[in-house]
């Protein structure tokens, strides 16, 4: 291979270009010098928080703006694969923002919430089946039904987010936005000789990692991006985690009709998930999780 500056034979041009690979040599090792001082910011931070995970999240934070700037992002995926390593509390998500802080009522655990027509029927039927003792509870409305699992009154609610005929049901994903709610499980039904539609299992929170319907078939986020933020490093990173793009939808934000959250749907069986969302708290601080979750027979 021939190397990048090869000499002319004429000493004006042959002197800038001595000094541009100068230049190149002097960028290509304050480069590394930067990547190795980052590398060790990192581990002094997990040392000094001493394993806890959300005072880890905030000391990372606090240097994202050079975190982001010293490391690509296949780099950064790195960093995140070592801190996990560093820092186990990381990995089951303690810190991470799915986990809601109450805890249901006794009675409210396993009730399941919807509006009763033949196909939530048929989707409740096919969720009770993984659930010992579930118990239908009939709403009159849908904002009814996300307002009952958001105060605890019910464990989980029963929503149609998808079906052949329209895609994704734009409505229904913001219900779960506004409500701050969690997708549990998925499962299709059948609603015409061609046509399906796919139903939500929907819950204040995320059970992840222990997860109650088997190891995850998908991971689905809200992310709001910054004029700063590139939704390619998503893409990279999700790629780097063992990830395959399944769809990516946009859902105007209700108090401002000119912005938009991007829903990414991933494809993550067998996914390196705990990393996957350890970036996403370090690089986009402002995504949401929104579904870890299997698909149902």
């Amino acid at each position: 291979m021939r190397e990048r500056y090869a000499n002319t034979g004429n000493r004006g041009v042959d002197a800038v270009l001595s000094g541009i690979r100068e230049l190149d040599e002097r960028q290509r090792l304050e480069l590394e010098s930067r990547r190795a001082q980052m590398h060790e910011l990192v581990s002094s931070i997990a040392y000094e928080c001493n394993g806890d995970p959300e005072a880890l999240l905030r000391a990372l934070q606090e240097t994202r703006p050079l975190y982001k700037s010293a490391l690509s992002v296949y780099e950064r995926i790195a960093v995140c694969r070592e801190l996990i390593s560093l820092c186990p509390a990381l990995e089951i998500g303690r810190s991470l923002p799915f986990n809601s802080l109450e805890a249901l009522p006794e009675e409210a655990i396993n009730k399941i919430a919807f509006v009763e027509n033949n196909y939530t029927n048929e989707a409740f039927s096919r969720i009770s089946r993984q659930l010992e003792l579930a118990t239908p509870v009939f709403t009159r409305s849908f904002d009814e039904l996300c307002e009952r699992v958001y105060n605890g009154e019910v464990e989980f609610g029963i929503l149609p987010v998808e079906s052949t005929d329209n895609g994704k049901l734009l409505y229904f994903y913001s219900l779960i936005n506004k409500y701050e709610l969690k997708i549990a499980a998925v499962c299709s039904v059948d609603t015409s000789d061609l046509g399906s539609t796919t139903f939500a299992l929907i819950r204040k929170s995320i059970e992840y990692p222990r997860l109650r319907f088997g190891k995850p078939d998908m991971l689905e986020l809200f992310v709001t991006q910054t004029e700063n933020d590139s939704f390619s490093d998503i893409l990279t990173a999700s790629e780097l985690c063992s990830m395959k793009l399944y769809r990516v939808d946009s859902l105007p934000l209700s108090y401002r009709s000119e912005s938009f959250i991007t829903c990414p749907v991933f494809r993550a069986t067998d996914a390196e998930i705990d990393v996957f969302l350890l970036y996403m708290a370090l690089d986009f601080p402002q995504y949401t999780p929104i579904g870890i979750y299997s698909y149902l027979e």
